[in-house]
């Protein structure tokens, strides 16, 4: 089936579908629980073989933490995303305000240095003699 033919139920289908064990013999086993202490998925054999005295849980257990760890992370990646744009929000509005007052001091600049050469220019002795 072609991936673009593919309906939201195929892909709950194909991701419900069980995962097999990678051990030697083991191949049709399905993955059923999660080793705490290798931290990974393993099969019934394994479970009672390889990782006999090591905590296990169901995978479908392990699968729903860590969708909560990740959906957390998430969540806090986003609130920290918006925090960084609050932020430069903030630092663009403040280049603007400053932008704006800097057109207004060399606004008031120039109008000084205009009345400055007038003064000069219409009383050049009173400017001289004090």
């Amino acid at each position: 089936m072609a991936l673009k033919d593919f309906q939201d139920e195929d892909f709950e289908n194909v991701l419900k579908r069980p995962a097999f064990c990678q051990e030697k013999h083991h191949e049709k086993e399905a993955l059923k629980f999660f080793c705490k202490i290798c931290e990974i998925a393993i099969c019934k054999a394994c479970a009672l073989s390889d990782h006999e005295g090591h905590t296990k849980i169901l995978l479908e257990e392990a699968a729903n933490k860590s969708k909560i760890q990740v959906k957390s992370f998430i969540e806090l990646q986003k609130k920290e995303a918006q925090q960084k744009r609050n932020k430069i929000t903030q630092l663009v509005e403040g280049c603007r305000q400053t932008q704006e007052q800097a057109a207004t001091v060399t606004r008031n600049a120039q109008k000084f240095k205009e009345m400055a050469f007038t003064l000069i220019e219409n009383k050049p002795e009173s400017v001289i003699y004090q």
